[in-house]
């Protein structure tokens, strides 16, 4: 079965999520972008409790564990699961990469020749590593009011892509659901119980990963994979179920509970919407595709771009900022992502799968 036609069979409202979720993040960073504060206008409502931004990434990770467990469970192995999330990272990545390098001298403010600056040269290796992280090339939106970040989505993608080797430690044991079961709600009651009793005190600890990053997405990703291991929004099927789980929500914001409610609630009410099929929010994705990759990693240098050119006001900046994004991510994963993976994963296949199967 095509890439294509995966996504079209997918009778869910996930691509719509995921979409909705990258189009929050650019709310966020238009509000940092334009130098006024991190705190949007879903901040300010729920009294500082939240943000467009955290809400945006933790229901990618909640999204992304429940998918990628589910995809453990098929993957002919360890290897097989781990190349296909590579394929899901890494092409699109490496073309963002490679135009915010080629592109980055029209922004240039440094002393020296773009060409001969060191971290032209080095910001490219240092990103797809991961875990060596550049986020910014001397001399390139130096001048912009928030700080010369060039894209502020790519640091995350070092914690999903941890999360992915956790669930290869566990494929030996896949068929063991007690076992699994165990170890993900040990992993879960562990996340939640540091988030609560710590909180942004982990800031301060971390190297390569920080500790408080590590404990809020990780929190959303296992529970993403234990109800996907439990099969709860699959049994949970009806539109009462996921209004009573955003309703919760949305309670818990009102009363000021979501800095411990919200990792109960959030991942079911993400998984129980995402889980439900309308026709009327999938009309956009069915159409697009799944562009939501593409619009969270170039967002950033998209809206920097914009503050460095013509220094919008925040709405501003979000309404230009949006369909140039949303075009690029289309053109991303109709001409990179899509057929990336249709083509090397056949390759996988074919040449590797039976050395690795199980």
């Amino acid at each position: 079965m095509s890439v294509g036609s995966l996504h079209t069979d997918r009778q869910n409202n996930f691509d719509f999520l995921r979409m909705l979720f990258a189009v929050f993040v650019l709310i966020t960073h238009a509000y940092m972008f334009t130098g006024i504060s991190d705190c949007d206008w879903l901040c300010q409502l729920s009294g500082g409790q939240t943000y467009f931004t955290d809400i945006g990434v933790k229901g990618f990770f909640i999204i992304s564990g429940y998918l990628v467990y589910q995809s453990m469970q098929r993957s002919s192995s360890a290897v097989d699961f781990l190349w296909r999330r590579i394929l899901r990272i890494y092409p699109g990545m490496i073309v963002v990469l490679l135009l915010t390098v080629c592109f980055g001298w029209l922004v240039y403010q440094g002393t020296g020749p773009y060409w001969q600056n060191r971290s032209v040269w080095t910001y490219v290796p240092y990103n797809l590593s991961l875990y060596v992280k550049q986020t910014v090339i001397e001399g390139v939106f130096q001048s912009n009011p928030h700080n010369a970040t060039i894209n502020g989505s790519l640091w995350t993608i070092a914690y999903e892509f941890t999360f992915y080797l956790l669930l290869a430690l566990l494929f030996r044991w896949r068929q063991q659901r007690m076992v699994v079961g165990s170890v993900l709600m040990l992993l879960l009651a562990i996340a939640v119980c540091m988030g609560m009793v710590y909180g942004e005190k982990l800031l301060q600890f971390g190297w390569i990963l920080n500790a408080y990053h590590l404990v809020q997405f990780g929190a959303a990703f296992v529970a993403g994979s234990l109800l996907a291991h439990l099969g709860c929004p699959k049994r949970l099927r009806g539109r009462g179920w996921w209004l009573a789980a955003v309703g919760l929500l949305l309670l818990s914001f009102w009363l000021h509970w979501y800095s411990w409610a919200g990792y109960f609630l959030l991942p079911l009410a993400v998984l129980l919407v995402g889980q439900h099929y309308s026709l009327w929010l999938n009309r956009l994705p069915q159409k697009l595709g799944d562009i939501s990759y593409g619009v969270y990693i170039y967002g950033s240098p998209v809206q920097q771009t914009l503050v460095y050119f013509y220094q919008p006001s925040h709405g501003w900046l979000f309404l230009f900022s949006l369909p140039i994004t949303l075009l690029l991510g289309w053109l991303s994963w109709r001409r990179v992502e899509k057929p990336a993976l249709q083509r090397w994963k056949a390759v996988f296949n074919r040449r590797f799968a039976g050395h690795f199967s199980t």
